[in-house]
């Protein structure tokens, strides 16, 4: 079974940091290989040089916004089998998600975040991937 590897982007101005920690022990208890980023400036890089499954971005990041983040993700060549999972705890609005899913989000959710709600996602993703791959 492949591990699967996701990016975590997570800004501590959106998210808590226990809630940050709580994203991460999540995903590796359901054995995700998580790479943290802290910056909108990190995750591209490491998005690049990895080819991530997955990103988990969250929208407001200390330096670029994650919308901004996420479009730049998915008008790289290069990125795109990248699936990239938006979260916000601010952002909760219809017309937030709705703006996030037209400029390239493959899904979005909002914080506070359930575990169960969290993986589901994530698989559901993961799944999506694998099929578009074949």
């Amino acid at each position: 079974m492949r591990i699967h590897q996701v990016l975590a982007t997570l800004g501590y101005g959106d998210a808590i940091g226990h809630e940050v920690l709580g994203i991460q022990r999540v995903l590796r208890g359901a054995g995700y290989a998580v790479i943290e980023a802290a910056t909108g400036t990190d995750a591209l890089r490491l998005a690049a040089e990895l080819k991530p499954a997955l990103v988990l971005l969250d929208v407001n990041l200390p330096d670029i916004s994650g919308l901004e983040v996420c479009r730049r993700i998915k008008t790289d060549p290069s990125l795109e089998s990248v699936f990239v999972l938006q979260i916000s705890a601010m952002l909760v609005e219809p017309k937030d998600k709705a703006l996030a899913l037209e400029g390239g989000a493959d899904s979005y959710l909002t914080d506070p975040l359930e575990p169960a709600e969290l993986l589901a996602t994530v698989r559901a993703l993961l799944r999506l991937q694998q099929t578009e791959q074949k």
